[in-house]
């Protein structure tokens, strides 16, 4: 992720404009000890955290289409099933942990074929 820049990132959700997502909370998280996630990324710009990711290759990163603004806490960020990617998180509620507003997540497995393609198109 060191040339970030260059790498080219799978847009795979239409734009959603949530404001004022608090993210500053984590309900029932736990600290993950350093590259014990190694299919975690955090997509930055001048070293700030603007959303999450999830390398699908080592030149790729899977993340929400919205990523190119701050202010979308975990967004992009993937939904991992028995270690397997199966969503991308499309934006979170109000409050994290808030049965009232809940996170949405986009189902990967419908855009397989396209995912495909594109890595291997590239």
């Amino acid at each position: 992720l060191q040339h970030f820049y260059l790498l080219p990132i799978l847009l795979l959700i239409t734009y959603f404009y949530v404001s004022g997502a608090d993210s500053s909370r984590i309900i029932g998280g736990r600290d993950a000890a350093p590259h014990s996630l190694p299919y975690m990324a955090s997509v930055q710009l001048q070293g700030r955290h603007l959303c999450g990711g999830a390398l699908v290759r080592e030149d790729f990163v899977l993340t929400a289409a919205h990523c190119e603004t701050r202010g979308y806490g975990d967004s992009g960020g993937p939904l991992v099933c028995d270690g397997d990617a199966a969503g991308v998180i499309s934006f979170s509620g109000r409050r994290c942990g808030d049965p009232q507003t809940p996170d949405v997540y986009t189902r990967i497995s419908s855009f397989r074929a396209w995912i495909q393609r594109v890595l291997n198109d590239n």
